[in-house]
């Protein structure tokens, strides 16, 4: 479970005194506790067809931050060490009464498996679908794939395992300190001079700061006002993501005056312009 307590001398970018969070208990035992039953299920199937099929498997992303903030996930990305998609054809064969549906994303070779409680992203740890199985390769892979990140906190990654007993084995694998920025509840980024910046990004990163009130990095600022200030597509698919994110945005706080101000100081309606 998530406890806060006060922080003496942070504050987040509004002004605003922001609070230190006692994360959840992230060893093995507290990963699979925050990760719920159904999920955990979920996470054995995935781990066993993983070791039939000869490729290791991680959660990755925002379920590995709610977990670590005492949320239980909705929603799960897990990334493999093969093919994604034939990955997901074979769990949907091999768990018929889990798995009622899947998505297959060919162009980017990923996939998604709808079970009745979780939807599950998988993809590839490598770009291709290629099968990684040298030691050094996967370390690389995983720094890459963990940098590719757009903040920090969605950068970590959950290894799954087991235990000599058989039993399943968590382990968590952060890169870039994310469970520190968490603790201190900040906003930063990965390596924002290596990243492709749009505005979509600048949105996900102003919902981060309401939904969990966090303190934001002048990096991240900075970040954050390009990536807005970015050129974008103006076909239909992508407009509608923008009005998705802005709608999740002016929905999410409660607090008007502070959306009002984040609107005219990041100038967020010239993304629609």
């Amino acid at each position: 479970m998530l406890i806060s307590s006060p922080m003496s001398n942070q504050y987040n970018f509004t002004g605003k005194k922001v609070k230190s969070n006692k994360l959840a208990d992230h060893t093995s035992t507290g990963l699979k506790t925050q990760l719920g039953e159904e999920n955990l299920s979920i996470i054995e199937k995935i781990y066993k067809l993983g070791k039939q099929e000869g490729v290791e498997t991680y959660i990755f992303g925002g379920g590995v931050r709610d977990i670590l903030i005492g949320k239980k996930p909705h929603d799960i990305d897990v990334i493999v060490t093969g093919d994604a998609i034939t990955f997901t054809q074979a769990l949907k064969e091999n768990y018929k009464d889990v798995f009622h549906s899947v998505k297959l994303k060919h162009k980017v070779k990923r996939a998604v498996a709808y079970s009745k409680t979780t939807d599950v992203d998988i993809v590839p740890l490598h770009p291709n679908g290629d099968r990684i199985t040298d030691k050094n390769q996967l370390r690389r892979a995983l720094y890459t794939k963990s940098s590719q990140s757009d903040y920090k906190m969605n950068s970590m990654f959950i290894k799954v395992g087991e235990n000599e007993n058989g039993s399943l084995k968590l382990k968590l694998i952060d890169i870039f300190g994310a469970k520190k920025d968490l603790k201190k509840n900040k906003l930063s980024v990965t390596k924002s001079l290596d990243k492709q910046k749009n505005p979509v990004q600048g949105m996900r990163g102003l919902r981060f700061l309401q939904r969990y009130d966090m303190k934001l990095e002048p990096n991240a600022k900075d970040w954050i006002k390009e990536c807005i200030q970015q050129p974008h597509p103006k076909d239909i698919s992508y407009r509608l993501r923008l009005i998705k994110e802005m709608y999740k945005y002016l929905t999410q706080d409660k607090n008007i005056f502070k959306t009002i101000k984040n609107i005219i100081d990041f100038k967020l309606l010239k993304m629609f312009i």
